[in-house]
């Protein structure tokens, strides 16, 4: 994995990469009775006959694992539809408490608790 550039946006780090979509597992504290299988079945589609166009915000754990952050359904769409190589956007988010409810995971975590 190559960094691409290292960025600030709103006092969040994150640096742009590609990595391969079998590197990033699902996030564990999401929901999955979420999740809408018509969506993945939408996305998976459209991803074949169109590619990915966005950047997916993953974080890396602190045992060296990608984590899917957001994007949930498009994170399966995008595994189901055997991608490669996608554009991510790698956030230092940590399993730390975050009184102010700035941190993602940190959010996830609260929702489904």
């Amino acid at each position: 994995m190559k960094p691409v550039k290292q960025i600030t946006f709103y006092e969040q780090e994150f640096v742009e990469a590609e990595i391969d979509i079998r590197q990033i597992r699902p996030n564990p504290y999401f929901d999955l009775a979420l999740i809408e299988h018509d969506n993945i079945r939408y996305w998976t589609k459209a991803i074949r006959s169109k590619g990915v166009s966005w950047k997916t915000a993953v974080r890396r754990t602190p045992s060296g694992v990608f984590e899917n952050v957001n994007q949930h359904e498009r994170y399966f769409a995008m595994y189901y539809a055997d991608v490669g190589k996608i554009p991510v956007k790698i956030y230092t988010i940590t399993d730390e408490p975050d009184i102010y409810g700035e941190n993602d995971l940190q959010m996830q975590k609260l929702s489904i608790t």
